[in-house]
């Protein structure tokens, strides 16, 4: 019987990867060999049914939902110029002091991923907002983008942050214990990234 299961999965994979590559979407590839999956393996009704309750009991979550207005929050604060700003505002605090334009960056980011939720989001941000501007006071390239990709990782920690309502979702967690539980770690991430 585990001999069948490995076989299955294999020609599985086989199948999502030839409708791939003819051309349909991966998102259509994918649920119909999840589909044909499913039939095969509980039969066709019980299949139906469990396809038929299944999206609306996984998107129906409080705490998924969440996420599409912290995406929306994030370009908000992008679109809006308000990343920008806390940039310019860390630069005029720090930028005297060595390595002032690398620690506004790091301070900016931090204070962005408190509204965005996405570290891929806040790294994307701040590649457009602060490379130009290290590169344009002499910091190196490789420098300048290794700041920025660690800044971006503020944006797991710090509420509001997606993947801490994820975990909470998955793991049957209080999101709100969660989130409040990453201020600080943020806080004191923060504070080690200034220093050094």
């Amino acid at each position: 019987l585990m001999v069948e299961s490995y076989v299955v999965a294999v020609l599985s994979f086989g199948v999502m990867l030839i409708l791939i590559f003819g051309g349909m979407p991966i998102f259509a590839a994918m649920g119909l060999v999840g589909i044909a999956g499913l039939i095969f393996d509980t039969g066709f009704f019980q299949a139906m049914s469990f396809v038929q309750s299944l999206p609306y009991a996984t998107l129906a979550s409080y705490g998924l939902a969440v996420i599409a207005l912290f995406f929306l929050m994030g370009d908000l604060v992008s679109q809006s110029g308000m990343a920008s700003e806390a940039f310019d505002c860390s630069h005029k605090l720090l930028g005297n002091l060595p390595g002032g334009l690398a620690m506004a960056t790091t301070l900016a980011s931090g204070v962005s991923a408190a509204a965005m939720g996405s570290s891929t989001a806040n790294a994307a941000v701040f590649t457009k907002i602060a490379l130009p501007e290290m590169r344009r006071f002499g910091y190196d390239k490789s420098f300048s983008l290794g700041v920025i990709a660690c800044a971006g990782t503020f944006a797991i920690m710090i509420p509001p942050s997606v993947l801490l309502v994820l975990y909470g979702t998955l793991t049957e967690e209080s999101i709100g214990k969660l989130l409040i539980a990453g201020v600080f770690p943020g806080i004191i991430t923060l504070g080690a990234y200034l220093g050094a």
